[in-house]
């Protein structure tokens, strides 16, 4: 995320950011994940085993448990898939993913009310609106510095 605020206000591309801030980035995920494969094997009380009834279950139980995933995974497919192919941007990729969330909330009957839907939009909105103020207000802020000679 402040790779692109700082790319919007310095008018730099997004990708030249993101090309050599991987390493630095993927570096806290891999010491976690070292950390805590690592950790355990000492102190089994930090991660005990999960319960025997989950262990035991048979294998068509956890995969019927394993594919009530499928429409996070229909979305996933849809945005980067229509990004990957060029069918639209990822801007676009984002609101074609809501749009089909909503309507597979719709079909499946998670969304029971137009108004949970008018909720979440008006929090949306809340949230949008303050955060393109703190935008525009360090926007102002770092054109008086540039204009003001302050940074060295």
């Amino acid at each position: 995320m402040m790779f692109i605020i700082y790319a919007m206000f310095t008018q730099t591309s997004v990708a030249k950011l993101f090309a050599p801030g991987w390493c630095p980035a993927s570096s806290p995920p891999r010491s976690m994940r070292s950390i805590s494969t690592w950790r355990p094997g000492g102190n089994p009380k930090i991660a005990p085993m999960p319960p025997l009834e989950i262990l035991n279950l048979a294998w068509k139980e956890k995969i019927r448990i394993a594919t009530q995933i499928w429409p996070i995974v229909l979305i996933a497919v849809l945005m980067m898939g229509g990004m990957y192919t060029g069918v639209f941007t990822a801007t676009e990729a984002a609101a074609a993913g809501a749009l089909f969330a909503l309507a597979l909330g719709w079909i499946l009957r998670d969304i029971r009310s137009l108004s949970a839907v008018v909720k979440a939009m008006k929090d949306s909105a809340n949230t949008t609106a303050m955060l393109f103020l703190i935008n525009i207000g360090a926007l102002y802020y770092s054109r008086i510095l540039a204009m003001t000679g302050c940074p060295p």
